[in-house]
């Protein structure tokens, strides 16, 4: 995380709050601030990082927003657990500050990240250069840094020319947000702006827009036959669920789909297949024509297996 990076996210709330005059005006208590939070940025990403917190580990990120809480609080925020709305996940914690001017700005980061228990211990942090290395220190933990450094620098140069500030820490970002989904988009609804604060892209500017996700559920049922005695009766799922994925690899090249998880039931003939394809779409805002491609391109008449071979799975 650099000092460069907190001074961006900074000025832009300060700019986002209508301050502009303000802001140009303490360009040097805004950088003298940044660097400040420097040795206190440094020591709780080691921190954060220690902790394993992998989206299904809920007792990690339990303890990861215990740590985290009591820092929020420091900064005068009003902090508040938010339990996942889906079984299983960790509490997500929503920190707000709420100030003199109009406007209303929400800052996301994520907690969790995609390692396993254990990881942290077998690579632990370790700084090189200027960098912090580790699991999750660049996706999302230095997120939470950059945004705990940004509202403690504008505390300690008194800028409260804001309605208010919501941070939301999320705590299943990697699996699609599926717990958290409903507080991110009341507290966006409740915002005029929204910044993400995922690691950008050198020089550090900001990033306007990303790419979209949409998960696809593919049923594929075939028909059982004893495959000794009659197997020109049957129609085999895993074979088809197998044309159907390498169908997924070649759709448009704008489209990135990975298949996810399958799921085979019954024992006679291979009769049951069920596949998720997780969508991503690299058109900003456009998940949707990228779910579209993936259809047109499994769409086909049953016992078709795609070779221009009829009834012969």
């Amino acid at each position: 995380m650099s000092r460069y990076r907190v001074t961006i996210l900074i000025g832009a709330l300060a700019v986002l709050c209508h301050a502009q005059s303000a802001i140009a005006a303490a360009d040097a208590a805004v950088l003298a601030a940044a660097e400040a939070c420097e040795p206190y940025a440094r020591a709780l990403l080691q921190r954060l990082v220690s902790i394993d917190s992998g989206t299904a580990n809920v007792a990690g990120l339990d303890d990861l927003s215990s740590t985290l809480l009591p820092e929020l609080e420091r900064l005068g925020a009003t902090v508040q657990r938010v339990p996942s709305t889906v079984p299983g996940l960790a509490d997500s914690l929503l920190a707000t500050w709420t100030g003199t001017g109009r406007g209303r700005i929400l800052l996301i980061a994520h907690m969790d990240t995609v390692f396993l228990p254990g990881v942290a211990a077998e690579r632990p942090y370790r700084v090189d250069g200027n960098r912090g290395i580790g699991p999750g220190a660049g996706d999302d933990k230095q997120g939470i840094v950059t945004g705990l450094c940004a509202l403690r620098a504008l505390r300690e140069i008194g800028f409260r020319d804001y309605g208010r500030i919501a941070l939301i820490l999320n705590s299943n970002e990697e699996t699609g947000s599926t717990g958290s989904r409903e507080l991110i988009r009341a507290e966006a609804a409740a915002s005029d702006v929204a910044l993400n604060l995922e690691r950008g892209v050198p020089p550090d500017g900001v990033v306007v827009a990303r790419k979209g996700s949409a998960k696809m559920n593919i049923e594929i049922t075939g028909r059982a036959a004893h495959s000794g005695l009659e197997p020109e009766q049957g129609r085999n799922a895993v074979v088809e669920a197998a044309h159907q994925i390498l169908a997924m690899g070649e759709a448009r090249e704008d489209h990135r789909g990975d298949v996810g998880k399958d799921e085979r039931q019954g024992d006679v003939g291979d009769d049951f297949m069920r596949l998720f394809q997780l969508l991503a779409s690299r058109l900003a805002d456009d998940p949707g024509e990228g779910a579209g491609l993936l259809i047109a391109a499994i769409d086909h008449e049953p016992g078709d297996d795609r070779r221009g071979k009829k009834d012969e799975q």
